[in-house]
């Protein structure tokens, strides 16, 4: 038998995703999709709207969206657009508010600004009493994500905790969540970062300026690490002029770019196979430990 083509197994993702989405919708009657304007989001959002109107339902898909008072204004300007334009709610939480209100002292002192973010989602979810949350994660990212279930349990005040996990029976939902538990949903569970990239290309999906090649003024560290503002930690570096793009985005302080000519979406893939390094390489808050993504995850985050 031969080997199925690409076509085949992007084909395959998408109904695999589809079918993750619609038991999701099966088990929640309140449900968020966290929405950080990154192209995880953007093709994860893409999708729940392709089953949407498929499917049409009366249940109210919330966008959530977290601030750390550093986000890009290039994000946080496509964020409101693609909430307008899907006509959806879109719900933002900022760290400085609750910073200021006294909350994720512990979150603060762990990681700061980025790790303070969990203890923002878990307000959010239970402000919202959210059942079903989505979120892009991917598997082949890091090594925390791997181990994640494509349905993973979590208390509403509390993080990711292994042992509470469920066992995973394919094609079979969890039953509805337990009173003061969510369900993490990761539909894109078995994606990787060419799997994102080639259906950007095919479905045309339109992405922040921050993923291609554009001229920046960037402070580059001791280390060669490039970043859109000088660490908090004042690390050694300098301010540079450069010709950069993102491979994944978070907030000011932890992402990371490269150098790069790679200005359209084909260029991007041509490009990203001569890389060495891996996509998590290129965010900060990663740099910190090998166990920086579980530590947030254990916090409560994604």
């Amino acid at each position: 038998m031969s080997e199925p083509n690409n076509t085949d197994s992007l084909a395959s993702l998408k109904v695999e995703s589809l079918s993750i989405i619609e038991a999701a919708f099966g088990i929640g009657d309140r449900i968020g999709l966290l929405f950080s304007g990154g192209k995880d989001s953007i093709l994860l959002l893409h999708l729940v709207l392709k089953y949407l109107q498929q499917h049409p339902s009366k249940k109210e898909l919330v966008l959530l969206h977290i601030d750390t008072g550093f986000n890009f204004n290039e994000i946080v300007d496509f964020v409101s657009a693609t909430a307008k334009k899907a006509q959806l709610r879109l719900e933002v939480g900022h760290v400085n508010a609750l910073l200021q209100a006294g909350g994720a002292a512990k979150e603060f002192e762990l990681g700061g600004r980025n790790a303070a973010q969990a203890a923002v989602l878990r307000q959010l979810i239970e402000d919202l009493n959210l059942e079903i949350v989505f979120g892009g994660a991917r598997r082949d990212e890091d090594k925390a994500r791997a181990k994640e279930k494509v349905f993973s349990v979590r208390p509403n005040r509390g993080g990711w905790n292994p042992s509470l996990q469920e066992p995973e029976f394919w094609n079979i939902p969890p039953l509805s969540p337990k009173r003061g538990f969510h369900y993490r949903c990761f539909p894109l569970s078995n994606w990787t970062e060419t799997n994102v990239w080639q259906v950007v290309i095919t479905e045309k999906l339109a992405l922040p300026n921050l993923y291609f090649a554009h001229q920046r003024r960037c402070w580059v560290t001791a280390d060669g690490f490039i970043t859109a503002l000088e660490p908090e930690s004042k690390s050694q570096g300098s301010w540079q002029n450069l010709r950069v793009r993102a491979r994944t985005v978070g907030d000011q302080f932890s992402t990371g770019f490269i150098r790069s000519l790679a200005a359209t979406p084909a260029e991007v893939v041509q490009d990203n196979e001569n890389l060495k390094t891996s996509e998590r390489s290129l965010r900060a808050d990663d740099r910190f430990s090998a166990y920086s993504m579980e530590d947030r995850k254990k916090l409560g985050y994604f």
